[in-house]
């Protein structure tokens, strides 16, 4: 019981310091770092080259930069998909359509 009253009261003095901290943190971020930690994580095997904090950093940068390329790169290639697709059953008959759509409806239920 005596453990639990001194944790208590540990927690009651901290507590206020904790808000002050958080008070002057939030005036502190005015001024944002000149320098921004980048995350990610490292292809593999590259933990194990012992690379400096500033390699890591410039790698997960470079990873960042090509991620956001790759990224406005699949989205044309996801519409061009798409519009091949259109495209494609355009050349179908009404009934070619129908049956496609039935075809492909039965193949998605017995993935499952």
């Amino acid at each position: 019981m005596r453990w639990l009253g001194a944790l208590v009261l540990m927690l009651s003095l901290l507590l206020p310091l904790s808000l002050v901290d958080a008070a002057f943190q939030e005036k502190k971020s005015d001024n944002p770092p000149t320098t921004t930690k980048v995350r990610g994580t490292l292809p593999a095997g590259y933990r194990k080259l012992g690379l400096r904090d500033d390699q890591v950093q410039r790698i997960y940068k470079i990873q960042a930069d090509y991620g956001t390329k790759i990224g406005e790169l699949q989205k044309q290639i996801d519409k061009l998909r798409s519009e091949m697709s259109a495209e494609r059953e355009k050349v179908l008959t009404p009934d070619q359509l129908k049956r496609y759509k039935e075809v492909r409806a039965g193949e998605k239920t017995a993935e499952k």
